[in-house]
């Protein structure tokens, strides 16, 4: 039998087309484990630079989905919104993203 879905779909959740791009409009190069800490519960690095500027980047969803060892290098990414979008965290901040915004990741 074939999956009918139309019967559930008051239901479930469907999601759109991914946030973001899948490829980097630019990429700022590489960071080794011994530069970089895992903070948020494992979600995201903090680097700090030569002249102490710290800086957050998010890992990709698809990086953490496949999952990574101790000995990861990570490579930086500017990566550009596909569409708008708007919702809020699971603490209940509101977000929003413009379409053709970028976002630094890690990935």
């Amino acid at each position: 039998m074939a999956l009918n879905l139309s019967a559930l779909k008051s239901a479930i959740k469907t999601y759109g087309a991914p946030l973001y791009a899948s490829e980097p409009s630019n990429v700022a190069g590489t960071v080794s484990p011994d530069e970089y800490e895992l903070v948020n519960d494992g979600t995201v690095i903090k680097y700090t630079d030569a002249q102490g500027l710290v800086m957050y980047f998010p890992i990709r969803k698809s990086v953490l989905d496949a999952g990574f060892g101790d000995d990861r290098v990570f490579t930086i990414g500017e990566f550009e919104a596909t569409r708008d979008a708007s919702g809020e965290t699971t603490d209940g901040t509101p977000w929003s993203v413009t379409k053709g915004a970028l976002k630094a990741f890690a990935y």
